[in-house]
């Protein structure tokens, strides 16, 4: 899980950007940013990992006010993953170099 604070403004559009690599190619890795709004975890992304970074990039939420808790500006996401065949080596590594958000304010 990665959490932040969000600075103060008026924002109409989230990307959420993760950068990642695996020790094998079978993993499978999923983004859920947190919605404030329902109390839940939405999935915005399931990709297949690699050896070398890959950028996963989910533009264009919108709604940004959702995934901003009102109050603390706290914003939460969770990054998880699972091999999609069975790994017969005795463990496997996901490498996370970077989450971030960006906000675009409302003109």
């Amino acid at each position: 899980m990665v959490e932040t604070t969000a600075p103060a403004g008026d924002y109409g559009r989230v990307l959420f950007d993760v950068e990642a690599s695996a020790s094998v190619s079978t993993i499978q890795s999923r983004v859920e940013p947190f919605t404030f709004s329902t109390g839940q975890y939405e999935e915005v992304g399931v990709d297949q990992m690699l050896s070398s970074d890959v950028r996963l990039g989910y533009a264009g939420l919108l709604g940004a006010s959702n995934y901003i808790e009102s109050g603390t500006r706290k914003m939460r996401a969770r990054i998880s993953c699972r091999s999609t065949v069975p790994v017969f080596i005795p463990s496997w590594t996901l490498r996370v170099d970077l989450a971030q958000w960006m906000l675009s304010e409302i003109p």
